[in-house]
């Protein structure tokens, strides 16, 4: 699946009908019932594909996935009763934001399924960061009910090696997304740093989420109230560098 990827970014950067040829002799299709992760990056080249060439195979399978992922039926994937599409118990809001993530980037370049591709997304985002049944926001730092240890050497700052010294973390990791429920139930999450299951942080967690969240920033900026204020720093929109 890396090969795809690769060869497919290669292609979007340099039009070179070399690397496409290629990127669609080393895809092998979308099983809709995972996602993109860390180790898997066919959801996203088939996304890729769908935007380069048009085709309907790409935009059947992405669209089968994306359906999966969005059909809170009982159908396609758990979800909680709170909204969290639930996938692993190992990090499972990583799992959502990329899919949120991803969601969103196909809604606007591709086909948006009615709404209901970048409502998924906006609703998973929302999830995350406190529009839940307890009110909890799974980010470090945002706002007042959020994670105050997660599995983090450098946030929690002990000096003895010990994962329970002191109880409390002595640094804020600000921004970070913690693993979250490790069951399809709202309330299968704990704020204990021993548990990194459901409480560390990594890199592969903010990735997708990051970028949701940036999108989530350029769509609301569109639907502001037209007011015509120059900013006070000079932005690009994240998206569409990306896109």
């Amino acid at each position: 699946d890396e090969l795809a990827w690769s060869a497919t970014w290669l292609y979007k950067a340099t039009g070179d009908q070399t690397y496409l040829d290629k990127a669609e002799s080393y895809y092998l299709g979308i099983d809709p019932t995972q996602t993109q992760s860390w180790d898997q990056k066919v959801y996203g080249t088939g996304i890729l594909l769908a935007q380069e060439t048009d085709q309907d195979r790409y935009r059947i399978e992405v669209e089968r996935w994306l359906d999966y992922w969005s059909d809170d039926s009982g159908e396609g994937i758990e979800y909680t009763d709170g909204g969290l599409a639930w996938f692993n118990d190992w990090g499972s809001l990583r799992y959502a934001a990329n899919t949120a993530f991803l969601a969103g980037i196909y809604s606007d370049t591709v086909n948006d399924g009615n709404g209901r591709y970048s409502d998924f997304a906006a609703d998973q985002i929302d999830y995350i960061l406190g529009d839940n049944p307890n009110n909890f926001s799974y980010v470090v730092g945002f706002g007042h009910n959020s994670p105050k240890n997660p599995h983090h050497r450098g946030a929690h700052g002990s000096t003895t090696n010990d994962i329970e010294s002191p109880t409390d973390n002595l640094n804020i990791l600000y921004g970070a997304l913690v693993g979250g429920p490790s069951e399809p139930d709202d309330n299968a999450y704990v704020d204990d740093r021993t548990n990194y299951a459901i409480n560390e942080v990594a890199l592969d967690y903010n990735a997708g989420f990051t970028g949701a969240l940036a999108r989530m920033y350029r769509e609301q900026n569109q639907l502001s109230l037209g007011s015509n204020v120059e900013p006070i720093l000079s932005t690009v929109d994240p998206i569409t560098e990306l896109i």
